[in-house]
């Protein structure tokens, strides 16, 4: 690859970086509320805020929402989440 398309590429994709970081400056990869968005299944409810955590355990406790969960993608199985609990 040519060095300056490869240094273009490079220069792009950091002010993207940037730009989400400067967007997004809430969001922690750690924190246990994104964990649970990218899996709620491997998070431990006692980790999550007490108005969730009784939804949450119902949830784990669902072996269809785990069907679901690694049947669909990500975000599809968030839309019906909601669809059928819209709280």
């Amino acid at each position: 690859m040519d060095n300056d398309l490869k240094f273009e590429i490079e220069t792009h994709l950091q002010a993207l970086e940037n730009e989400f970081h400067r967007y997004y400056r809430d969001v922690n990869s750690e924190s246990p509320i994104w964990r649970m968005t990218r899996n709620p299944f491997v998070v431990e409810v006692s980790d999550l805020p007490e108005d969730v955590q009784e939804e949450f355990l119902e949830m784990k406790a669902d072996s269809t929402m785990m069907d679901d969960f690694h049947l669909l993608t990500l975000e599809k199985f968030w839309v019906i989440r909601f669809l059928v609990n819209p709280n």
